[in-house]
């Protein structure tokens, strides 16, 4: 997701545009049900590329985060559903002297690689497995336990 792509509403109108507009929709919109639906053929088409999947967006520092469960995560770098799209500087590869070597701001949000994305694993992203929840009525709480 970057700023030459759209949110679109059910009328077809650009609802809105880029990171920080969609999030804001996520986030402060007065409408309490948002649905979104993912594009599996796009994914696939782009070789299962972490870029191309189902965003998320963490915020560094926020007091709350969002948690994204999905039964398609893989411990593989090359292989994600979840298109992570960070903005913060804590994640940054840095330099043997701790200096950030990507010139990034708390601003601007970036796409993590796969190798990044697997550092979110319960914290921000969890692989739920498709029959344990139906069994176990605690399991999405725990899950959310453990992520805090």
């Amino acid at each position: 997701f970057d700023d030459n792509k759209s949110a679109i509403d059910l009328n077809c109108n650009v609802a809105a545009q880029g990171d920080d507009e969609v999030l804001s929709i996520i986030q402060n919109s007065d409408t309490k049900i948002i649905g979104i639906q993912d594009d599996y053929q796009h994914w696939a088409n782009s070789g299962y590329n972490p870029s191309a999947g189902k965003p998320l967006w963490v915020v560094e520092d926020e007091g709350s985060h969002h948690i994204f469960f999905d039964d398609n995560i893989h411990n593989d770098p090359e292989d994600s559903i979840v298109a992570v799209r960070y903005r913060g500087t804590k994640l940054l590869p840095k330099n043997v002297d701790g200096e950030n070597l990507i010139n990034s701001s708390k601003t601007s949000f970036r796409a993590l690689s796969g190798k990044e994305i697997l550092q979110m694993q319960d914290k921000y992203i969890v692989r739920v497995p498709t029959i344990k929840p139906i069994f176990d009525r605690r399991w999405f709480i725990d899950q959310i336990e453990v992520c805090r």
